[in-house]
Order: C-alpha cells, then sequence, then structure tokens
C-alpha cells in the first residue's frame, strides 16, 4: 500500500491558512528551518537536517551559534537550542555523496541533471523517499522560481551558499512533476487569503486540488492554459455529491474560479458577478 509523504520546506506563508492542509497527511518529513506550527503544520514525524544544523542540534556543538544567529535570527536558533530529537520517529543527516546518485538517476531517465556541488537538504529529502517502494511523494514549501527568502533568513543575505545551485534544483523539481515522480502542486500556490495557484511552471494534479476544494470551497487557477482539470474536477464532485462549478474565466490572463458547493446553495451563485463578490470577501 502506497504511502503518502510530505516534504515540508522554508517558504513562509503568512497570508494563506495552510495547517488543516498540511496535517491531512500522516506522513511528513521537515527540514532544517521547517520545525512545526509556523503556519506549516503542527504534526511531527521526520526531520532531514543539513550537516550544519545536524552538528548543532544533535552533537550539541554550539560553537557557530553567533554566526548562525547572524544568518537566521535568535528567536530561530532557540527553537534548535531547545530541539528534542525523542518527539521525532526519525532524524536523517544530509549524506553529500546524494548529489551523484540522483544525476545518475536523471541521467537514466533523459532528465537534466543538477548542477550544483551538493544537494540542498530538500533533495537530499526528495532523493531519499524516491529510493524507498510504494511512497507517494507531495512537496510544499520549495519555489519554482526566484529566489523567495526562505523562513527566518536574515533578508540581506543569500538564500545558499555558493556550492548550491537554486535554479538547477528549480528545474529538477519541476521536471520530477510533469514526469510524475512527485506532486509539487503545494508549491505553485500563492501567498494570499484566497487558495490560488500560478500554473506558469506547473500544472496543479487533481488531487491537491479536490483537497483545497473540501476543505475550503474554493480556489483560483491563474496562468492556467487549459480546462481539462476543471472537467476532471467536475466529475469527481459530482461523484462525491457536491455541486461543481467553474464560474469564472477570464481568458485575458487564463485564470479560473472553480467552486464546490452544496447543491442548495447554487442559486446563490448564478452569475459571474456573484462569484467575484464571494472572492473579494475571501480576499
Amino acid at each position: 500500500m502506497n504511502k503518502d509523504f510530505l516534504v515540508i520546506g522554508s517558504r513562509p506563508y503568512n497570508n494563506l491558512e495552510l495547517n488543516d492542509i498540511i496535517d491531512t497527511f500522516k506522513k511528513n518529513i521537515r527540514l532544517n528551518m521547517s520545525l512545526p506550527n509556523e503556519n506549516n503544520g503542527t504534526k511531527i514525524d521526520e526531520q532531514f537536517l543539513n550537516c550544519h544544523v545536524y552538528e548543532y542540534t544533535i552533537h550539541n556543538n554550539k560553537k557557530n551559534r553567533d554566526a548562525y544567529i547572524n544568518i537566521l535570527n535568535k528567536d530561530c536558533i532557540n527553537k534548535y537550542d531547545s530541539f528534542d530529537k525523542s518527539k521525532w520517529t526519525k532524524i536523517h543527516c544530509q549524506n553529500n555523496s546524494d548529489i551523484r546518485e540522483i544525476n545518475m538517476f536523471l541521467k537514466d531517465n533523459n532528465l537534466e541533471q543538477i548542477n550544483e556541488q551538493v544537494l540542498r537538504v530538500g533533495f537530499n529529502a526528495i532523493w531519499m523517499l524516491m529510493k524507498r517502494k510504494n511512497v507517494k511523494i507531495f512537496v510544499h514549501g520549495f519555489s519554482l522560481n526566484g529566489h523567495v527568502k526562505k523562513r527566518f533568513m536574515n533578508p540581506k543575505l543569500p538564500n545558499c551558499s555558493s556550492c548550491h545551485n537554486i535554479e538547477t534544483e528549480q528545474r529538477c523539481l519541476i521536471n520530477l512533476h510533469k514526469h510524475h515522480y512527485l506532486d509539487a502542486t503545494l508549491c505553485c500556490l500563492e501567498d494570499i487569503k484566497l487558495p490560488t495557484f500560478d500554473c506558469q511552471y506547473i500544472k496543479p494534479k487533481l488531487p491537491m486540488l479536490l483537497l483545497f476544494l473540501t476543505k475550503v470551497g474554493i480556489i483560483q487557477l491563474n496562468h492556467y492554459k487549459s480546462d481539462d482539470i476543471c472537467n476532471d474536477i467536475l466529475i469527481k464532485l459530482i461523484f462525491n455529491s457536491f455541486h461543481y462549478c467553474a464560474l469564472y474565466n477570464n481568458s485575458k490572463d487564463n485564470s479560473f474560479i472553480i467552486m464546490n458547493i452544496p447543491y442548495s446553495e447554487y442559486d446563490k451563485y448564478k452569475t459571474n458577478d456573484d462569484v467575484l463578490s464571494l472572492v473579494n470577501e475571501k480576499k
């Protein structure tokens, strides 16, 4: 039987409530600064630490504490000072040889290789799960484009060291999503109150959209170039005794608003104006 694993990265979300969505997953792996209760779920399961954080928290080597406070902040470091490893089912340490293994896999499957010296810890976790059998991988809190600041990072410092290459990892994540090795739909979430998926880089997958529609009742797809997924959602929601409406389609920027409403409330949302009124309330 497949196990669903959510890999939780460090991209912050301040406007969109995500605890309920993330806690839907029974199994998760958190990465470095993605400790729980930061609008990134409350469940504690597995933790993946890079070699520096592992040395600091597990081996209690505090000689670089002041430097870490400058990179992150004091509140964040205090959390690692009180890190209780007994609460986690497993704690993994970064393996610097993973870059060779994953690149061999990518080459064998005719996918672009990752051009960097060492993987960032998020890809260490992804590669570990890819090697396990019967695991379905979901990814949250990774950026698909640009350099979104990690949670707690000093805004004056770069997101990573020179031995990493963010762009090549982003392209790899997009390719792994497109070829169905994992589901990175959560990575195209925008940080606004209404659940909005920016579909410029990947096409969101149906299970995650249905999860949001079930939990929240409304989603928006921006830069979406096909209505195929809307038809799939229609079938799924009718099967589950909900009423489906793709009630607003802005062809100018390829955006869709999709709602999941009971049959009894259908009359409230017959027109585009009715839907847009609800959307403005949600924003």
